[in-house]
């Protein structure tokens, strides 16, 4: 079992040896919290999931090679995190409904309140109990497992910036495609696309920051507050078809003063959104990658970038 994971690549360090080491330690610290007795918490689960796509970033940044006859390590990670995934989301919708609480109150019967959160929170406690009564977590940590022990085998087309320049100029690329493609009055598949898009390029240069760390730092947690808004309009438009799909109505009467405030807060956190995406995208995909290799070059100590 490794240690803490260290999530960001040394240009020093050959860029293979670095992938099979960030992997290894982001897959052990998943196993482990999956293998938490008596069972893994909400909170296990939860970093678990992140741990699983901080992986994934990775491979889309770095096109790894794995044994012979090995599943495909984006694959195996992909199929683990679905495994998990229903637990987050209902305790997602269940904290974002608290948020909004004070946001409802004065205009809603006290009786609603009490009325949902108790629906949400029966609801959570019935999954938490299905999931637990199976061996959903334990059989994830096992392929889990098996996929960490395969990393030292992996092997990296290229090394240096040249081994991760496709995938962070088609990164950045899909992220601005999603950007543009958003349109007007977005529905939750258009968002969506952009928040994985920018999750995926707040993971990467997380892991690229050792190349000018106080301006990637920088960069990162732009990216992260970013993502951090989408993650809330993600959340949002769950719990409002969740309030309004079938089943028991936990509204009656201030059904509308409910979806309403949902809507009017992703409204608001929609202005952010556009503009905090327009400055993360701001360059052309070729642009931010060359200005990346010039920082690489320099951290790496070789030999000093010039301009063509």
């Amino acid at each position: 079992m490794r240690g803490a994971v260290r999530y960001r690549l040394d240009p020093t360090v050959p860029v293979e040896d670095e992938v099979g080491r960030v992997a290894g330690e982001l897959l052990d610290d998943a196993v482990r919290r999956l293998r938490n007795e008596p069972a893994p918490s909400v909170d296990d689960i939860r970093k678990s999931r992140t741990a699983l796509k901080k992986f994934r970033s990775m491979l889309r940044l770095v096109a790894v090679d794995p044994p012979a006859r090995a599943a495909p390590p984006g694959r195996v990670a992909r199929d683990a995190a679905r495994c998990l995934s229903a637990q987050r989301d209902q305790a997602a919708i269940t904290t974002t409904f608290e948020a909004l609480v004070p946001v409802l109150a004065g205009s809603v019967a006290p009786q609603t309140i009490l009325r949902v959160r108790a629906g949400l929170l029966s609801s959570s406690a019935a999954l938490r109990a299905t999931a637990h009564g199976a061996p959903v977590e334990r059989s994830v940590a096992d392929d889990l497992d098996a996929l960490a022990l395969s990393t030292a085998m992996w092997s990296v087309d290229g090394d240096g910036f040249d081994a991760l320049e496709d995938g962070l100029r088609s990164t950045y690329a899909r992220g601005r495609d999603a950007l543009a493609d958003l349109s007007a009055s977005p529905d939750i598949e258009e968002l969506h696309e952009l928040r994985k898009r920018v999750k995926d390029h707040w993971y990467q240069v997380r892991l690229l920051r050792e190349v000018w760390p106080p301006v990637l730092t920088a960069w990162a947690d732009e990216a992260h507050a970013l993502a951090m808004q989408l993650g809330d309009d993600h959340d949002l438009s769950v719990l409002g078809a969740a309030l309004s799909g079938e089943g028991p109505d936990l509204l009656g009467e201030d059904r509308p003063v409910v979806l309403g405030a949902i809507e009017e807060r992703r409204a608001e956190l929609l202005a952010g959104i556009r503009a905090g995406a327009g400055r993360i995208y701001a360059d052309k995909p070729g642009a931010f990658t060359r200005r990346l290799r010039r920082w690489w070059a320099e951290a790496a100590g070789g030999v000093p970038w010039t301009a063509p």
